[in-house]
């Protein structure tokens, strides 16, 4: 973790007049404050009196709204999916990945399925949940072409969602950045299903992150599918994330929960499992992690909260009492040995 004064956030893909209206706009729309990032050439200062500060971060895994979620959605409401989940505090900063395709003409998926469409009213109840941000670097954000993509950002965008991550883009510019804790935390968004980022789009990403803030997450799409354990690639690859400069590396795309590894006493959650997705056909895929980071100039402190869908289906609720206990006394039977005390508690410290 470098100690760092907050530079300037990097912005994609909107000009200033559509950025400062946005900035405007997103002020007042379903949150009390805007997501302090963006996209484009442009730029604004991370310190500055107007961006918001959070408490902490949040992740989750697997977002898919299409196909039967949004049946379901159509059927009970918008909010189907989020009818069982806990509130988010407003003083968390909640990303998730977002893994599908937004084709200017949207034409429901059919079940079975796998190219991923979803409908632009449907963000709106992903937004008023709590979610400030969303990573497109996945195995579907392409599903219908490159338009697809760019209308996903714009219209993730107009619902107040941050963006990051592209597949196609492995580069300093799937980075952004939040104020949490008084910590500058960037987020890296990384793709690395059918092929590894190269070491120069490694170094590139995680030297930009390193020059603009005080914590690095790389928030990676990777692994092989319902496997509960990760395998030597994710290790090679998650070690070079560190080795480049990342402090932390949260996986996602097995659609189940892996085990949590630790490296240069930086932790690596290979992945967080399916958060909401259509998936019923075993009990792991229907279950999934979310851990809410503090960040400090020398430390990490991570919390662990289990989440099931299981006889709810798409409609993930945070375990509580006594099924949580059982799930994370079994995470830490499978993850790195050194944490196994502090994962059976639900919470993890890191000293740098």
């Amino acid at each position: 973790m470098k100690k760092h004064h907050p530079r300037k956030a990097v912005l994609l893909f909107i000009p200033l007049l559509v950025l400062s209206t946005w900035i405007v706009v997103s002020h007042v729309f379903m949150h009390s404050s805007y997501s302090p990032l963006s996209f484009g050439d442009f730029t604004f200062r991370a310190g500055s009196e107007e961006v918001p500060q959070f408490a902490n971060v949040q992740f989750v895994g697997d977002i898919m709204l299409g196909r039967n979620v949004e049946k379901l959605s159509r059927e009970d409401g918008l909010d189907y999916p989020y009818k069982r989940l806990d509130g988010i505090p407003k003083d968390t900063y909640l990303v998730g990945n977002f893994e599908s395709s937004m084709p200017k003409v949207h034409v429901p998926s059919p079940s079975g399925t796998f190219a991923f469409s979803v409908h632009p009213d449907l963000l709106l109840p992903l937004v008023a949940y709590g979610f400030d941000s969303v990573s497109l670097a996945n195995n579907h954000s392409y599903d219908y072409g490159a338009e697809s993509f760019t209308n996903a950002v714009e219209k993730l965008t107009e619902a107040n969602l941050a963006v990051f991550g592209d597949q196609r883009n492995q580069g300093s510019s799937t980075i952004a950045y939040v104020l949490v804790n008084g910590q500058t935390v960037a987020l890296v968004g990384m793709y690395a299903v059918f092929e590894r980022p190269s070491d120069a789009a490694i170094k590139q990403a995680l030297t930009r992150a390193r020059e603009n803030s005080d914590t690095q997450i790389v928030y990676v799409h990777w692994g092989a599918e319902y496997e509960l354990g990760h395998n030597a690639f994710q290790e090679e690859l998650a070690h070079a994330f560190i080795d480049a400069g990342a402090d932390v590396v949260v996986g996602h795309h097995p659609h189940v929960v892996q085990d949590i590894g630790v490296y240069k006493n930086k932790p690596i959650f290979y992945s967080l499992g399916n958060f909401i997705f259509d998936q019923y056909f075993s009990t792991d895929v229907q279950e999934g992690l979310s851990v809410r980071m503090i960040p400090e100039a020398e430390s990490l402190t991570v919390t662990l909260h289990p989440v099931t869908s299981l006889g709810h289906r798409s409609q993930p609720a945070f375990m509580k009492g006594e099924d949580s206990s059982v799930f994370l006394k079994k995470l830490a039977t499978r993850s790195d040995s050194t944490l196994k005390s502090m994962i059976e508690k639900g919470f993890v410290e890191f000293k740098f």
